[in-house]
């Protein structure tokens, strides 16, 4: 079991859209904590001169749910090891729908040293409409 602990947080997204590429990186100080089976890790994302953005990792044995935003903007995104899954996009003018379509889940983790790795490659859908294709590198220690 691993107690609520800080850690540092290393994340990089890589995102093709229709070959205009993009690499975002961030370092922050977050937290991770266990319940069960189930582990969070929870940070917040800044960005330039822009507000703190809430981001949630929730990584059961075979899925990971994404959780970035607050109520009035936020998105939620599951991925599954070579599964299309369905999230969405919630703004204060409704819901979009979104689809993922997951080709890369690796996850590492050395939790007595409270280390790991997380990696997702996958393709994001509204509809039938293809959003980009991404990379997400996340690591963390303590």
């Amino acid at each position: 079991m691993v107690p609520h602990t800080a850690i540092q947080v290393q994340l990089t997204t890589k995102i093709d859209q229709g070959g205009v590429i993009e690499t975002h990186q961030f370092t922050e100080t977050g937290e991770l904590t266990q319940k069960g089976t189930t582990l969070y890790l929870r940070y917040q994302e800044h960005q330039g001169e822009q507000p703190a953005v809430p981001v949630t990792f929730k990584l059961q044995t075979d899925q990971l749910l994404l959780t970035r935003g607050t109520t009035e903007l936020r998105s939620q995104l599951l991925f599954q090891e070579q599964q299309t899954t369905t999230g969405q996009y919630q703004t204060v003018y409704g819901n979009l729908a979104l689809t993922t379509q997951t080709t890369k889940f690796q996850v590492e983790l050395d939790l007595p040293h409270l280390t790991g790795q997380i990696a997702v490659d996958y393709q994001l859908f509204s509809g039938d409409n293809l959003l980009g294709k991404y990379e997400l590198r996340l690591i963390f220690n303590k």
